[in-house]
């Protein structure tokens, strides 16, 4: 009987010991929980870019991946903070990309992103600025963990490289007729146009149909390899600029405003060609006919729960604007864009740029927008940027940007 009270006893004694692992077990899953799923100090990037030392080798992760998630959730718990520290010139980012290993979360529509390098023994996270980048954390936590995440993942992962990158010029503007309307023709402003040809059979009906000749033709494994852009401008481009956070073209020369200048371009897949940006040097812009709106009163019904149309939310911009005494434009755009209200609210000071607006305690907060894009007439390069709720009418926020 003795003995089998001792049993009892000790049966006892483990259940009780199981509970105590079981609940210490799930309070630090769940504390772990909290700190990977809380970003606090950097926007969700589109895509993450790692980079070997002294190696053109370029390893993508996209967000439809599961590496991706890994990555990201070792990314926040590595990066517990951030402020501000030395900056760095554009040669010193230079000389990173070149000899260093490094992450970098790039951005669909945040202008500037995040490096993670390796400097001195250990990771500092640095914050692109326009003249190089601004050290906003010096030696990141768990770098042993982060390090040996990075090397199971790429691990037979495909590499992309930058000297895949190659141009098509066709030296002399040709007719083009820009369509009223299409979802694959990407509009920057008036007379700047890119298309992305992702076969070769869409690359041959696009030259077939514009009637183009080429000197030489771009190859099936180029496809497979980059993507392939066509550039439609009314100037010529002197060159280009690449870098995995986009594409920049450099104009040149006086603007043809009966041709377009059309060039083919082969980027490698490490580049975002989401953004292209412009930088116009020496060119001579022609006179341009003006577009001069009028004031009219919106009456918006918002208890039917449907969204307003695009035509609504250009009025409501262009009544905002007026208030202001901006009227006279030379080209409007308009699309539907998923926003963070917060941002929205706070970046109303046409003097502050995004990345001063930027607060990382934030917290996220999707709203359904209208984005409507002014071209200034009076200044050329500027644009007005009007966000409008897509279902109240209201006007956000407004903002000038030279991009």
């Amino acid at each position: 009987m003795k003995q089998y009270k001792n049993l009892i006893i000790v049966a006892i004694l483990v259940a009780i010991l199981c509970v105590g692992v079981s609940v210490f077990i799930q309070t630090n899953t769940k504390k772990e929980t909290e700190i990977v799923n809380d970003v606090k100090y950097f926007e969700t990037p589109d895509r993450i870019v790692y980079k070997t030392k002294g190696q053109d080798k370029y390893y993508v992760f996209t967000s439809a991946k599961n590496d991706y998630d890994q990555l990201l959730n070792q990314l926040i718990k590595c990066i517990d903070g951030v402020g501000e520290g030395i900056r760095l010139s554009e040669e010193d980012m230079k000389k990173i990309e070149q000899e260093e290993n490094y992450i970098e979360l790039d951005y669909d529509t945040i202008s500037k992103n995040y490096v993670i390098a390796y400097q001195k023994e250990n990771y500092n996270v640095i914050k692109r600025t326009n003249e190089g980048g601004i050290v906003v954390k010096k030696n990141i936590q768990h770098r042993e963990e982060l390090e040996k995440m990075l090397r199971q993942q790429i691990r037979g992962k495909e590499t992309y490289c930058m000297s895949d990158t190659k141009e098509y010029k066709i030296p002399e503007a040709v007719p083009y007729q820009v369509p009223s309307w299409s979802n694959e023709l990407k509009k920057y402003e008036q007379g700047i146009y890119s298309v992305r040809l992702g076969t070769k059979d869409a690359y041959e009906k696009f030259v077939a149909n514009n009637k183009l000749t080429m000197t030489e033709n771009i190859l099936e494994e180029q496809f497979e390899k980059t993507n392939v852009i066509a550039t439609i401008t009314k100037y010529s481009i002197e060159k280009i600029e690449t870098r995995v956070g986009g594409v920049t073209l450099h104009f040149t020369g006086m603007e043809n405003t009966e041709k377009y200048y059309i060039n083919f371009y082969c980027l490698s897949k490490a580049i975002n060609i989401n953004c292209i940006y412009r930088e116009y040097g020496q060119v001579t812009r022609q006179e341009e006919e003006t577009l001069e709106v009028e004031n009219v009163e919106i009456p918006i019904d918002t208890t039917n729960g449907n969204p307003i149309t695009k035509e609504i939310a250009e009025q409501i911009a262009i009544n905002a604007l007026k208030k202001d005494g901006i009227s006279t434009y030379t080209d409007i755009q308009i699309e539907r864009k998923t926003e963070n209200k917060y941002y929205l609210e706070k970046w109303t000071d046409s003097n502050q740029n995004y990345a001063e607006k930027y607060t990382p305690t934030t917290q996220y907060e999707a709203v359904d927008t209208w984005c409507i894009a002014f071209q200034d007439a009076g200044d050329v390069g500027c644009y007005v940027m009007v966000w409008v709720d897509a279902y109240t009418g209201k006007v956000l926020c407004y903002h000038w940007t030279g991009e």
